[in-house]
């Protein structure tokens, strides 16, 4: 499921909702794969400073962007 969530956030910036939709899941399914995904710095949130917005979105991380992204949230010691 994490793969297939990745996939599709890879060029997009996607909701729960349109996620669970897509791949046949319930929400909050969905929302704990983004939740970890979002740990593990493979997502990233679209509204960062209000992780509850009623629109947030998830967009694959590059691997280009994963060493500032560590860099800026002062952890250096977790990659995907």
């Amino acid at each position: 499921m994490q793969r297939a969530i990745m996939i599709l956030c890879r060029d997009n910036w996607c909701t729960i909702a349109g996620l669970a939709c897509i791949l046949k899941r319930e929400r909050r399914s969905i929302s704990r794969y983004c939740d970890e995904l979002t740990m593990t710095y493979h997502l990233e949130m679209q509204y960062k400073d209000n992780i509850h917005h009623p629109m947030q979105a998830y967009r694959t991380i590059s691997r280009e962007n994963v060493i500032q992204t560590l860099h800026r949230d002062g952890n250096e010691t977790t990659q995907p």
